[in-house]
Order: C-alpha cells, then sequence, then structure tokens
C-alpha cells in the first residue's frame, strides 16, 4: 500500500512539474517579445524576476521515498499549483514594474471592459472611457491597464 501511495505521489509530482514548464515558458516569451522588457539590462531583468518571485520550476527529486516526502514537505501539491497560476500575474507585474523603471512618472490606468456590447452600443460609455484617458494623458505617460 505503501508503494503505491508513494508512486501516485510520483506521478502527481511529475505531471505537475511536466505542466508547470508550460506556463513558465509562455510568460518567458511574453517577457522576451516586450519592448518594455527589452530596454532593461540584464541585470534590471534579473531584479524584476527576483522582485516579483518569478523562478525557473525546480523538478522534484522523487528518486526515493525519503526525498518524495522531502520535497511535498517543502511545497505540498496545493502550494505547487497556487505558484503556476500565479506565473501570468507575475508576468504582468514584472512587466508593470519594467515600465515604471524606464519611465517613473507613468500611471497605469484601467478601462472598463466591455460588457455585452454596452460599451459598444452606447456612445455615453465609450465618451467616459475617453474622457478618462485624456484626463490621465494630459498628467503625464500612461498605460492602459
Amino acid at each position: 500500500m505503501r508503494s503505491k501511495l508513494a508512486d501516485l505521489l510520483r506521478q502527481a509530482l511529475n505531471t505537475h512539474s511536466r505542466n508547470t514548464k508550460r506556463p513558465y515558458q509562455a510568460g518567458v516569451a511574453t517577457l522576451t517579445a516586450s519592448d518594455v522588457w527589452g530596454k532593461l539590462d540584464q541585470g534590471q531583468q534579473n531584479g524584476l524576476l527576483s522582485q516579483v518571485e518569478l523562478a525557473a520550476p525546480i523538478k522534484p527529486d522523487v528518486s526515493s521515498d525519503t526525498a518524495l516526502l522531502s520535497d511535498l514537505d517543502l511545497r505540498n501539491l496545493a502550494a505547487r499549483k497556487a505558484e503556476k497560476d500565479a506565473v501570468a500575474g507575475r508576468v504582468a507585474d514584472a512587466l508593470k514594474l519594467a515600465a515604471q523603471l524606464l519611465e517613473p512618472k507613468i500611471r497605469f490606468v484601467a478601462v472598463e471592459k466591455p460588457r455585452c456590447g454596452h460599451l459598444t452600443k452606447s456612445g455615453s460609455g465609450r465618451k467616459r472611457q475617453e474622457k478618462k484617458l485624456l484626463a490621465a494623458l494630459a498628467d503625464g505617460p500612461v498605460q492602459v491597464a
């Protein structure tokens, strides 16, 4: 029974490890493709990655039952899933910080997301958005969030 449970845990950790690589690689590709990110030197990029806690996933050690348990003691499956789910947000945070580093006066302006076409059907929604963005632009550079 213990052996079967250990095998199931190994399988879960290995599956999770493979599934975690994809979002991380996609996040790195997003950063690499960004003009803003490309303007930073390697030291600035590494500093921002550390600040947002975006790091390459580490393959778990499942070589023995003891190593398996040690690895799970460090980070359980739920914590590993949360880390995987946080990658996109960490990438967005890194890009936001990069923009602020390059343009310290930049302000981030949130715009309403269209719901059921209410911004497109009604001119008032578009006008409200336009007014908000123009007011923000009057104070300096903006990035739409």
